[in-house]
């Protein structure tokens, strides 16, 4: 397959463009889909940075889209949604059991940490609501603390949603259910 297909792919992907994306993942079965950009981003990456959900879904969908694939920085493409505070790229990410939930970047810091630290409350919620396993992190360690990354950065509400999950994740996670059902 050409460097010049998976190029389009990529543009098109991180231009947004559906139905582009959905054409060249239909009509060309080798496309490599897990292709990193010069500047070291895959598809999936690019998607979930710019929020584009549908396309998410897409690449997802393809068979050898590689979930956990780490760009030049060691993250995931679940790291950047978390980073960036992209609650609907992660809610999509989190719905897919491939995808690895704890996987530190290079520099050790992990997806829910760095979430918990820029105070992104919906990407939390995202994670709880998930129904997965995950772990909050080792207190005290500041690469994988959630808890206290937030308290840190002065995250109140983001620490205090992760301490009551921690006290009682069935009632954390049936108050969320509750608070999107109404």
């Amino acid at each position: 397959m050409s460097v010049e297909l998976e190029q389009k792919l990529f543009d098109a992907v991180r231009a947004g463009r559906v139905e582009e994306v959905r054409e060249i993942l239909e009509g060309n079965p080798t496309v490599d889909v897990n292709w990193n950009s010069s500047f070291g981003w895959g598809n999936l990456r690019t998607a979930c940075c710019n929020s584009h959900e549908a396309i998410i879904s897409l690449l997802l969908a393809h068979p050898a889209i590689d979930v956990n694939q780490k760009d030049t920085f060691g993250k995931t493409p679940l790291f950047w949604g978390c980073f960036e505070g992209k609650a609907a790229s992660v809610r999509l990410l989190l719905q897919d059991q491939r995808v690895l939930l704890d996987e530190p970047s290079s520099n050790g810091y992990t997806p829910l940490r760095c979430a918990a630290l820029n105070g992104h409350h919906d990407v939390i919620r995202c994670w709880i609501a998930s129904g997965r396993d995950f772990a909050l992190g080792e207190p005290g360690n500041p690469k994988t603390d959630a808890v206290g990354a937030a308290r840190k950065n002065g995250k109140v509400e983001v620490a205090e949603l992760l301490e009551r999950f921690r006290d009682n994740q069935e009632e954390t996670r049936a108050a969320l259910s509750n608070d999107t059902a109404s």
